[in-house]
């Protein structure tokens, strides 16, 4: 019996012995969530432009009418101007419409987010048949609205896609 008491006892002591406690940054954990929902969005959006799926837009994009969208120094005002007159439009008159996102960076601060990466996009303008190819890069201004990340301002600037000769 005594030695039941002292294995007990034993056990005892070392479920009750202190632990050292490991700080653990639950922000960092967020930050990765959000980083993670950030770049689905814009993956998203990437595939909402070449099939000019306006939903996509219109789950992604703060539903404002006074949002601006600026690209090749120009802008849209509202997200059914971006959606009825570039979206939907610009898949329409172009065959094979391909829209690369790539190298995104993403910022965090205070509720808002920004993204920077560069863009790619070349098709061939139906019409015309005239092939087009652009590179440039995009930002893209987001606002956490309760648990998910909306996009409040976009702006886009390219110019023509310059392949990299090989040096010598």
């Amino acid at each position: 019996m005594h030695r039941f008491f002292i294995t007990v006892l034993a056990a005892l002591l070392a479920f009750s012995a202190p632990t050292k406690a490991v700080p653990v940054d639950i922000s960092a954990n967020l930050q990765f969530s959000d980083d993670r929902q950030i770049k689905a969005i814009i993956a998203e959006v990437e595939t909402g432009w070449e099939t000019g799926d306006g939903a996509i837009f219109r789950k992604h994009f703060l539903k404002s009418k006074t949002a601006r969208y600026v690209k090749a120094g120009r802008e849209d005002i509202g997200l059914d101007n971006l959606i009825h007159h570039h979206v939907v439009p610009e898949k329409e008159a172009v065959d094979s419409l391909s829209v690369d996102f790539s190298d995104i960076d993403v910022t965090f601060e205070n509720g808002f987010a920004w993204a920077i990466f560069t863009t790619r996009v070349n098709g061939t303008i139906r019409q015309t048949s005239k092939f087009f190819d652009k590179i440039g890069l995009q930002t893209f201004l987001f606002r956490k609205i309760g648990p998910d990340w909306k996009i409040v301002h976009t702006h886009y600037s390219s110019q023509d896609f310059q392949p990299r000769r090989p040096q010598r």
